[in-house]
């Protein structure tokens, strides 16, 4: 007995009385609900390395669009008494690690330093525009003894103006002709990958719905197509249209589209037998209506991500293409003419193939990054 009333002396009855229930709070919703769209923008946000493949893009882009603006030559302006000048910036000269103060470094060997200096003098003279450092004496040995000299090729071919990227064998710049090469691979792969979204969400969307008979011709059509190498099918637009971009643009909108299109029916397939399509029938809406405004928009996700995915495919077919001579043609500048041409000069004068070969493996790693946080970010199953 003396248990039980230390008991009630210990615990309050009113800390156990009901409490005061507003239902109005409690069916109040605290934070504001996100949509599928919101939900996975906000997922790609997070992803940091997709944000920076972003950002490299759209600044490759601006580069490719005011870049030529931004001095005064065009891309086919050419001047021999400038050829083969190296990259000068006026800022980044002072970097040395970058190699941009339009300085080259040569180094003469010979059996002696003297014979060495001579050697390096009969090809440069002693005008302000050389200096030579002796690397080493020598001990007598054939080509023991060094001697470099580092030559002002802008002082010594008379030109006062800064190239950015240099310029090649013929004169002309490289900044311009590197971001006028961007552009015209961007917007090939621009012209691409909309036939390539056109063409294969629309066939991909009308053999999945309809299926039975219409299913089995398209896809048939598309076996066919697929066994023709995307090669052949450049040659022959080669043969009946001259090599540019209307051809390479052609060559690969007619295949490239396949990978499209068996994705969209794939997920309409599945989709198609869902209670909403089966509501929307009931209430009479067209087939049309039913593929453009419910299963469409349900596999958006998936059109984006292999819409990205297609891009990068696109600008290294055209680079491929012009590096072996069956895409667009000197003087034209693409990002494969402009690596065949630096690739021919590699000894000499690198800086004509590194700058396009950066901005190339930028644009396609970029991509394929971003690719990557889109589909993490678009698929539900893929989120953390």
């Amino acid at each position: 007995m003396q248990h039980e009333n230390d008991k009630e002396k210990k615990y309050n009855k009113e800390l156990f009385s009901p409490a005061d229930v507003n239902e109005e709070e409690t069916e109040k919703i605290n934070r504001q609900s996100r949509t599928f769209w919101q939900d996975a923008f906000r997922a790609l946000r997070k992803n940091v390395a997709a944000m920076i493949s972003l950002a490299a893009l759209v600044l490759i882009t601006l580069l490719a669009i005011f870049g030529p603006m931004m001095n005064e030559y065009t891309p086919r302006e050419q001047d021999l008494s400038r050829s083969n000048l190296p990259p000068k910036a006026p800022v980044l000269e002072n970097i040395g690690f970058l190699n941009m103060d339009g300085q080259e470094t040569y180094v003469f060997e010979h059996i002696s330093a003297e014979q060495a200096q001579m050697n390096a003098e009969s090809r440069f003279g002693e005008g302000d525009y050389v200096e030579y450092e002796t690397l080493s004496e020598g001990d007598g040995s054939v080509g023991s003894a060094q001697v470099q000299a580092s030559v002002d090729t802008y002082a010594e071919a008379g030109v006062e103006e800064n190239f950015w990227f240099g310029t090649d064998r013929l004169g002309r710049d490289q900044w311009t002709r590197t971001w006028d090469g961007t552009r015209v691979s961007l917007y090939i792969a621009l012209i691409a990958t909309l036939l390539d979204l056109f063409i294969g969400v629309a066939y991909g969307g009308i053999s999945g719905f309809f299926g039975g008979r219409t299913d089995n011709i398209l896809q048939r059509i598309l076996e066919i197509l697929s066994g023709i190498p995307n090669l052949v099918i450049l040659i022959l637009m080669i043969v009946v249209l001259d090599p540019g971009i209307l051809s390479i643009s052609l060559a690969i909108a007619i295949t490239g589209w396949i990978g499209m299109s068996r994705i969209v029916r794939g997920e309409i397939l599945k989709l198609k037998n869902e209670e909403f399509v089966l509501a929307s029938q009931t209430l009479g809406l067209s087939n049309s209506k039913v593929i453009t405004r419910h299963l469409v928009p349900n596999t958006l996700g998936l059109i984006i991500i292999n819409t990205m995915f297609t891009i990068p495919n696109a600008i290294f077919f055209e680079a491929f293409l012009s590096f072996i001579g069956l895409g667009l043609q000197a003087p034209n500048a693409s990002l494969g003419v402009l690596i065949d041409n630096g690739f021919d000069a590699l000894q000499t004068t690198p800086h004509v193939l590194i700058f396009p070969a950066v901005v190339l493996s930028v644009l396609m790693i970029a991509f394929n990054i971003l690719a990557d946080g889109m589909r993490d970010a678009f698929d539900p199953k893929m989120r953390d």
